[in-house]
C-alpha cells in the first residue's frame, strides 16, 4: 500500500479506536478495571501520537523548502553527473532517491546535523538515518564506524552509508552483521541509471564491498 493511502488508513483505525476505548472508558460495557482502563488509555494515545507524527513528517516532506537543483537534475544520472554536483545538491538527489522507493524523508540543517545529512522511514516503517559521502576514492572503516556511532546516540535502528566512491574491504567486513546498508558508486549507478530492479533493496544483495 502507498504512503499516501496508508496515512488515511491508519487515521481511520484510530479513530474506531478512539470511540470504542470512550465507549468502553465510559461504562457502555460495564465497569472497567483500572489497570484495562490505564492500557487501553495508553494504547489509544500512543497509537494517535504515531498517526500524528506521520502527518507531521509527510507535511514537512511536502512543504519545506527545497534546496536549488541544476536543471535536469532527476534520478536519471550518470555517475560522473553525481560527482558533478555539490554536497547539498547531491543530498537533494539521494532524498530524491528515497522517496522514489517510497521512503517518508527529511533533510537536515548543514549545521549541527550530528552526522545524520538524512532522516527516512521506509513504506514498513522503519527509521533510519543517511549520511551522503560524495567521494571519488574509497570509504573507509572509520567513516563506517563514525556512522554506526551516530546511529547509537540518535537511536536510529537501521543507517545507510551512501557514495559514489567505493566500500574498502575493512569498512565492508566491519559493516556484516550491523544494521547498516552500503551503496557504492557502482550499486548507485545502476540506481541512477534506472537499471536496478525497483522491487530490490536499495543497496542490492548484502553490503557492498571493494576487493
Amino acid at each position: 500500500m502507498s504512503r499516501r493511502r496508508l496515512l488515511p488508513v491508519l487515521s481511520a483505525l484510530w479513530l474506531v479506536l478512539a470511540v470504542m476505548s470512550w465507549l468502553l472508558l465510559g461504562g457502555l460495557f460495564g465497569p472497567v478495571p483500572p489497570a484495562l482502563g490505564l492500557a487501553v488509555a495508553a494504547v489509544t494515545l500512543g497509537f494517535g501520537a504515531f498517526v500524528v507524527t506521520g502527518w507531521a513528517m509527510a507535511a514537512w516532506d511536502r512543504f519545506r523548502p527545497q534546496p536549488p537543483q541544476p536543471a535536469g537534475q532527476g534520478l536519471g544520472l550518470t555517475l560522473d553527473d553525481l560527482l558533478a554536483l555539490s554536497p547539498a545538491e547531491f543530498e537533494a538527489w539521494v532524498q530524491q532517491l528515497f522517496r522514489s522507493r517510497g521512503y517518508f524523508t527529511q533533510n537536515t540543517p548543514d549545521s549541527g546535523d550530528h552526522g545524520v545529512d538524512l532522516w527516512v522511514v521506509s513504506p514498513q516503517g522503519e527509521r533510519a538515518i543517511v549520511q551522503c559521502k560524495r567521494y571519488r576514492g574509497a570509504v573507509g572503516e572509520s567513516v563506517v564506524r563514525d556512522l554506526y556511532g551516530v546511529m547509537q546516540h540518535e537511536t536510529a535502528p537501521r543507517g545507510f552509508l551512501v557514495t559514489t566512491g567505493s566500500i574498502s574491504a575493512a569498512a565492508g567486513r566491519w559493516a556484516q552483521g550491523k544494521p547498516i546498508e552500503l551503496i557504492d558508486g557502482p550499486r548507485l549507478a545502476m540506481l541512477a541509471s534506472g537499471q536496478a530492479d525497483p522491487t530490490e533493496p536499495l543497496a542490492g544483495k548484502g553490503n557492498a564491498v571493494d576487493v
